[in-house]
């Protein structure tokens, strides 16, 4: 059996690409095509790339292809990760981090900062997901929530992001699911609405404060709404006890 081999394939109008490995040209032809040529091999490319070879079966290091003529982006500070990039900002091209198929990064300090905004994002996440569970809590106190399901429409999400110059993380998107008496298509949702955009330039703000809503399944709207009735009843005869 032959070994596998190396070959840089290319769509020929944007130039995008990979290394593959495989016995024959015409194999690492047909898998770049259907990578980004919606599987038409006459809009790639392909080529042998000899000094791949012994990464048959691993990961490509981005270095070892920057100092090939290949170029990446920064998943950190978004810089285009090229020889002449690198030399104008005085990085090191043995600095880079990542593989071809991974993130990539144009040193580890900015690796270092992105791993942490990210440790910081999902704990803000946690954070939004959890104010809106004791919402619900305090409106619907045996609500009982839907935390891991594997049906992804019914986990929690939260989306923030954060506004440099401004007041911290912004919770772009919230949604809390729970179950309800009589319940039969899906849970209901706690969710932050959508945050309307002012317009561009100067004034290119979110508008807000928002407030959270809740929806259902069309099919089950009786039943939530009529669950909603008996909570809000029950914790009005509770205030006047």
């Amino acid at each position: 059996m032959s070994a596998l081999r190396a070959f840089a394939v290319q769509e020929r109008d944007e130039r995008t690409g990979g290394i593959f490995f495989a016995e024959h040209d015409i194999v690492a032809k047909k898998r770049g095509a259907n990578e980004f040529a919606d599987g038409d091999i006459s809009g790639v490319s392909c080529e042998r790339v000899p000094w791949a070879d012994a990464y048959a079966g691993r990961a490509v290091p981005a270095k070892l292809m920057i100092s090939h003529g290949w170029h990446f982006e920064c998943s950190g500070c978004g810089m285009r990760i090229n020889e002449d990039d690198l030399l104008d900002r005085r990085l090191s091209v043995d600095g880079v981090i990542g593989t071809q198929w991974s993130v990539v990064y144009c040193c580890a300090k900015c690796c270092r900062r992105d791993l942490s905004i990210t440790r910081r994002q999902k704990a803000e996440q946690q954070r939004a997901i959890d104010a809106f569970k004791a919402i619900v809590c305090k409106r619907f106190p045996d609500a009982e929530f839907v935390d891991q399901h594997e049906n992804p429409n019914w986990r929690h999400h939260a989306y923030v992001t954060y506004r440099h110059g401004a007041k911290g993380w912004l919770w772009e998107q919230v949604a809390v699911r729970f179950l309800f008496p009589g319940m039969e298509i899906g849970p209901a949702t706690l969710r932050l609405p959508d945050r309307p955009w002012r317009g561009y330039g100067q004034n290119n703000q979110f508008s807000g404060p928002l407030q959270p809503y809740y929806t259902c399944c069309n099919g089950d709207r009786e039943a939530f709404e009529a669950y909603a009735a008996a909570t809000a009843d029950r914790a009005e005869k509770e205030m006047k006890a």
